[in-house]
Formats: C-alpha cells, structure tokens, sequence
C-alpha cells in the first residue's frame, strides 16, 4: 500500500499533479510555452488561440515533431519541438 492508497481518486490526482507536474491525456506530450514579450501561439501554423504563458496542461500534442510559431506585432519566430507521450517540454523565448 503506497502513502496516496488513503486517500480518494480526487485528492490522489490533485496531489500527483500539484507535486509531479501536469498530466498529458494518453498519447499525448504537453508543450508549455513562454515568452517575452507575450505572443500569440501558432502550432504547425494552426492558430491555437492562446498567447504566452502558457503552462499546465493546456496545450497537448501529438508525440513528434511540431513546429511553434511566436506572433508579435506582425513579427513571426518559428523554432522546432520535438514532444514525446507523456512528457511535459518548455519552450521559452526573449523575443525583445
């Protein structure tokens, strides 16, 4: 019996991921994104809807290579990523 077997699936969750980090849906990578200045976010030149931070578990992929695109003021940088299942990448820039 493990330490967290006492306590409900909820609690148990939360724990794991307060103390461990986020938690990709099955298959997926998660991919946190920062920035400075903030940018809006573009994945494989799809616009995501989100700008920087981006953290926790909000932006899930497919595992391999992806390209992420940073928007400021008309301005694009692209960098490449290579996410893997189940594992969280951070991607942060200064774009100044």
């Amino acid at each position: 019996m493990s330490a967290l077997d006492v306590f409900s699936a909820q609690t148990r969750v939360w724990f794991e991921q307060a103390f461990d980090g986020p938690t990709p849906a099955q298959g997926k990578g998660i991919l946190e994104v920062l920035s400075t200045p903030a940018a809006k976010i573009l994945v494989d030149g799809a616009d995501t809807g989100m700008t920087t931070p981006i953290r926790g578990d909000k932006l899930q992929l497919t595992p391999g290579k992806h390209e992420v695109t940073f928007v400021i003021d008309g301005d694009r940088f692209t960098y490449a990523v290579d996410i893997v299942a189940g594992e969280t990448l951070k991607l942060s820039k200064d774009l100044r």
